[in-house]
């Protein structure tokens, strides 16, 4: 094991004893879970603002409402295409 991974290993560690011994008394208000930048899960989370531990998570009503919206502006502009 290089120098780097021990380092990733350590933190890793006490990443870990962090979160499980904090108490988690300030959250953060509800975002969305991303599994990666811009794309949602369908998903909102809190976090533990101290150890920035996911604590709450629920499916989002959000994401619904865009999607639908998205998909609403699609069938706009195709129906304005076909009428001009």
């Amino acid at each position: 094991m290089n120098k780097i991974e021990m380092m990733l290993e350590r933190h890793k560690q006490e990443i870990e004893a962090l979160q499980s011994t904090c108490p988690h008394q300030e959250k953060s208000d509800w975002m969305m879970e991303m599994w990666n930048y811009g794309n949602t899960t369908g998903y909102e989370i809190r976090k533990c603002k101290e150890c920035d531990k996911e604590i709450d998570r629920r499916k989002s009503k959000k994401m619904l409402v865009e999607t639908k919206w998205a998909y609403m502006e699609d069938m706009i502009e195709e129906t304005k295409q076909r009428i001009t």
